[in-house]
């Protein structure tokens, strides 16, 4: 078994040296497709240079003193290719490897008549410079094109006025055209190969690019305002008969800030607010903005749904959870926040035409703002309206009517929790199974909250 493993690494050790001399010049530079190709294309042509002359000497045809002079010159511009890509000059080793390997396919197919096959390399050439410059590049192909073009025109031309370098025996000349449609088809079946793995590859890498973008723009709108950009290229405004808002903000903040360096606030507010993120995935609220310490989201936008005071009560309770949780957990500010919430009518869209923003106007974001500034630490303070939609599974205290900014006195309630029978035995502030059962038949199923 030893004796087998041990001869299977020794046929391994030509891949190896292959792999390393196709990643000459490549580490950490930009193109890196492109130079591995150009250092490709040398070895592969070293490789039939090297299946020609075998066969050249098998048939015992002996060139010409000055051929042979050439012909090394041609080989000492393909190991000077390999050279450049070393040392970085990467658009020179393309424009060297384009000269010499024209240079190359014009002697081939000047050697031996027309019948051994030789010009098809022309042919099989015009691919070529597709794979070794980049877009970039594009004039070069351009004059490569162009450069192969009149070649393989020229090549059919000058038979009629000079004959080949060397004469073949014509019972000779089918096998030479047999090996060089072999070496072709191997030729065009490696360049297909790669063309197709870099347009794969392509593929792949704008399928990231607009999985990552798309992720991107779901994480500052709403998933169907997000479809309707992509499809119509703007989002019209609409009005939600009735949807609930909830603001938090933390109680001291400005004090608390005060012993904190800019960084550590920083670090504070985004460790906070990454868990309230988290809370408004879990209840299918939709988070608009944060401002200072002020954070906003919403629920039942863009499309209405029945459950989204519900909602908006189960994210607020386990919001403070969250902070309890935190606060035991590390060290630094003991953060509390007041969270406010109310229902009603609203009208959401995208504004601006750069940096997009989805928001929500109307009289109701304003009473749910100043529900949360009339909140207490720790609690949520709500409105009849909240109420009204969900005290069949919340219990509440009444405040009475209390004054509100620029407006009527207002009736505000203090969240108490879940009713006694929906609570969770572990953890009161969580519903049980049959809250569930009870949310299901009249919102729609929906999954159990794992708690934190």
């Amino acid at each position: 078994m030893s004796v087998l493993k041990t001869w299977f690494e020794y046929c391994r050790i030509p891949e190896r040296i292959w792999k390393k001399l196709l990643s000459i010049g490549v580490e950490d530079a930009p193109g890196a497709r492109y130079i591995v190709a150009t250092n490709a294309v040398v070895l592969i042509t070293a490789l039939f240079t090297l299946v020609y002359y075998i066969i050249f000497t098998t048939f015992g045809l002996i060139f010409p003193i000055w051929l042979y002079l050439l012909w090394t010159v041609n080989i000492f511009g393909y190991a000077f290719v390999l050279f450049l890509n070393f040392i970085r000059s990467h658009k020179a080793a393309r424009l060297l490897l384009a000269f010499v390997g024209a240079m190359q396919l014009f002697m081939i197919s000047r050697i031996l008549p027309q019948e051994a096959g030789l010009d098809l390399y022309i042919l099989a050439s015009f691919a070529f410079p597709f794979y070794i410059f980049p877009p970039e590049e594009k004039k070069y192909i351009y004059m490569m094109e162009t450069v192969l073009a009149l070649l393989f025109v020229s090549v059919h031309i000058i038979p009629y006025f000079f004959d080949p370098i060397l004469s073949l025996d014509p019972k000779y000349r089918s096998y030479f055209y047999f090996t060089s449609l072999i070496l072709v088809v191997a030729w065009f079946s490696f360049i297909g190969k790669e063309l197709a793995q870099a347009a794969w590859e392509a593929d792949r890498s704008l399928k990231e690019e607009k999985a990552k973008t798309e992720l991107l723009l779901l994480n500052i709108l709403p998933r169907e305002t997000a479809e309707e950009l992509k499809k119509t290229g703007s989002s019209e405004p609409r009005l939600i008969t009735q949807a609930t808002v909830l603001f938090t903000d933390f109680y001291g903040f400005t004090s608390i800030a005060e012993k904190l360096t800019p960084n550590d606030l920083v670090k504070e507010l985004d460790f906070c607010f990454r868990h309230f993120d988290s809370v408004t995935e879990t209840h299918r609220l939709e988070k608009l903005k944060t401002i200072g310490d002020a954070y906003m989201c919403v629920a039942g936008v863009p499309s209405y749904r029945s459950s989204h005071a519900v909602d908006s009560l189960l994210a607020a309770l386990e919001m403070l959870e969250r902070l309890e949780e935190l606060s035991k957990l590390k060290k630094g500010p003991n953060w509390k926040a007041r969270i406010g919430i109310h229902s009603g009518p609203l009208v959401a869209g995208v504004i601006g035409a750069r940096k997009f923003s989805y928001d929500v106007w109307g009289d109701t974001v304003n009473l749910a703002s100043r529900m949360e500034s009339n909140s207490e630490p720790g609690k949520v303070n709500v409105t009849q309206s909240i109420v009204d939609l969900t005290d069949e599974y919340f219990q509440f205290k009444s405040r009475g009517k209390l004054p509100v900014k620029n407006k009527e006195k207002t009736a505000m309630y203090f969240l108490l929790g879940l009713r006694p029978e929906f609570r969770d035995r572990k953890n009161p502030r969580n519903p049980n199974g049959k809250f569930w059962e009870e949310y299901g038949k009249q919102f729609g199923r929906r999954e159990p909250i794992i708690s934190f």
